[in-house]
């Protein structure tokens, strides 16, 4: 993803780089899933709109935005 302008370092039209892991919401679809159909369980852990997602400034690595589990679905613009 692309940021106009990076709030730490002020570069202008600065990239993000991105990390995701499991937030605790996704372990609970996991034993959701796990209860209803357990062959199924393990998707929550490998998809990234289930996982905590991160941005960070690839200039300085400052981190400059989240987006939470089950929440960027309907994301269009950075904040």
């Amino acid at each position: 993803m692309q940021i106009g302008c990076c709030p730490h370092c002020n570069i202008i039209n600065a990239r993000t780089r991105i990390t995701t892991h499991p937030h605790w919401k996704s372990w609970i679809a996991v034993g959701a899933l796990a209860v209803v159909f357990w062959p199924l369980c393990w998707i929550p852990l490998v998809m990234d709109e289930m996982k905590q997602t991160n941005h960070f400034c690839a200039s300085c690595g400052a981190k400059v935005g989240e987006i939470g589990p089950f929440e960027d679905c309907c994301v269009t613009t950075a904040e």
